[in-house]
């Protein structure tokens, strides 16, 4: 049960699974990291097909690859986000803390913003004003990528961290 606030960590079954067993060899917490790390560059590196973007002034074929590209690039994002989520579980679980502590929503925040302001600093052709806007984007889609149930209380700890916490009440 993910969602338990009683964290039970069997390390006898977790070593059967190969993933978990890669993860725990690396370290929970690099392994964190670096999946909050690929996932915010993945988000940044397809922004112009993950945040809004208009396709009206397309032709019907490029329009066509367009949404395609678009779809792709939210699923993988999606998929990225249930990575962080069950990540930030496994990583509880060893801590023997609940998905609500605030340990992981730290881990989780810190390398997001660490990895948002390396790719930020790439992109000086980017006005302040449209940087700050880019931004404010780029972390609430980061936030709704965390789609999976049991981990909403990561998603909230992290949204308030990072400013977001007026927005995720609207969501």
């Amino acid at each position: 049960d993910f969602s338990s606030t009683s964290c039970t960590f069997d390390a006898t079954s977790m070593k059967c699974m190969p993933t978990v067993k890669v993860f725990k060899s690396e370290g929970l917490r690099n392994v964190l990291k670096a999946v909050v790390r690929h996932t915010t560059s993945c988000l940044i590196r397809h922004s112009k097909w993950i945040l809004d973007h208009d396709l009206n002034e397309l032709s019907q074929i490029e329009r066509a690859s367009a949404e395609c590209c678009a779809s792709e690039a939210k699923t993988c994002l999606e998929s990225l986000g249930s990575v962080v989520c069950y990540t930030a579980w496994l990583f509880c679980a060893e801590e023997r803390v609940a998905i609500d502590h605030h340990s992981s929503a730290i881990i989780v925040r810190d390398e997001f913003l660490s990895e948002l302001t390396r790719s930020i600093e790439n992109l000086p052709e980017m006005s302040s004003r449209k940087k700050t806007t880019f931004t404010k984007k780029v972390k609430l889609h980061f936030l709704l990528s965390l789609v999976e149930e049991f981990a909403f209380p990561l998603q909230d700890a992290v949204g308030k961290m990072i400013g977001l916490e007026d927005v995720l009440d609207c969501v």
